[in-house]
């Protein structure tokens, strides 16, 4: 019924009238495309192709509802957008696992290792002068003596 030839929008309008190899078609032709998108911005092999397997489930279950004027833009945006929520989700899943124990009293910074950093004694930042560790020269000694009168 439909050749290599068809144009997607033709394509799109046959899968808006449950046609299933028209799909295949446009499936078929957008598939490597989308996967090179996703692994662009993700460079994970099986979650780029379950970000393309998502894409394409979501339009045929909207394909009465969805009208589509340019489908190749549409499925660009469509794969940039669920790296998105899958992304943000991510980064929820983090903050949220941070104000949980925050919570419970157990935080980053209650750690034996980032208490050491955070110790004035580690600081990169805190002075130096006067440390017992670091032999001053005569010369400091006599500058220190200046900047006191």
């Amino acid at each position: 019924m439909f050749s290599t030839k068809s144009t997607d929008s033709e394509l799109w309008h046959a899968v808006t009238m449950d046609n299933q190899s028209a799909f295949n078609m446009l499936f078929d032709r957008y598939w490597i495309s989308l996967y090179k998108t996703a692994h662009y911005y993700l460079n994970d092999p099986e979650i780029c192709s379950e970000v393309v397997n998502d894409v394409f489930v979501s339009i045929w279950k909207r394909r009465n509802e969805l009208e589509i004027i340019s489908f190749y833009t549409f499925m660009q945006t469509s794969v940039r957008y669920q790296i998105y929520k899958r992304r943000r989700a991510v980064k929820l899943k983090i903050v949220f696992q941070e104000e949980a124990q925050d919570r419970v009293g157990i935080t980053p910074r209650s750690s034996g290792l980032a208490a050491a950093i955070d110790s004035p004694k580690s600081s990169p930042f805190r002075s130096l002068r006067g440390s017992p560790s670091i032999p001053r020269s005569p010369s400091a000694a006599s500058l220190d003596d200046r900047s006191s009168n």
